[in-house]
């Protein structure tokens, strides 16, 4: 039977890092140490609008970042991916109970490495943020984010980064 076949693909990944940063600037700088701990989502952008929607959005998988603060996605096809911190990472007892999460300084395909990506829903207080998402991580096979940027795999995009600040209160 000369009729069947079979497609292959190469397995895309989507990862990195969340940290602590000493001076709310938006970018890992030496000194600034990875947060272990943070219980992380992965979705696909089901209804395409480039952002996290609740309800909508299918969860593909979950992990926790570990070794410094890094965490990774794999075994991923094609698509377009948003990554979600959830709140309870800011609830008492939480990873990141006491820390905010400031505007992104770059978007989900920006392919920046070291640079908070993080959009915050909700607001601070006895029940911490709802979430802190990405953009939209759009994975197209061979070409993200592509040589150089993250290393030598263009199978996936290892520069998701997502930066928190201690929120403190004081008097000079």
């Amino acid at each position: 039977n000369q009729s069947l076949d079979f497609g292959l693909y190469e397995p895309m990944n989507v990862g990195n890092l969340a940290w602590y940063y000493v001076n709310d600037n938006g970018v890992v700088d030496a000194g600034e140490s990875g947060v272990n701990g943070v219980a992380m989502e992965l979705y696909t952008d089901r209804n395409g609008d480039g952002q996290f929607t609740p309800g909508v959005d299918t969860l593909v998988s979950t992990t926790v970042t570990s070794n410094g603060g890094y965490y990774t996605f794999a075994n991923l096809t094609q698509g377009g991916y948003v990554v979600v911190i959830t709140g309870t990472n800011f609830q008492l007892g939480g990873a990141l109970y006491g820390y905010a999460n400031s505007e992104p300084t770059v978007g989900g395909n920006s392919d920046q490495d070291n640079r908070d990506h993080g959009v915050p829903n909700g607001t601070l207080g006895a029940g911490g943020l709802n979430w802190v998402a990405s953009g939209v991580v759009t994975l197209t096979v061979g070409q993200e984010p592509g040589v150089g940027a993250d290393g030598t795999d263009t199978y996936g995009n290892q520069t998701i980064d997502f930066g928190f600040y201690q929120l403190t209160l004081g008097n000079q």
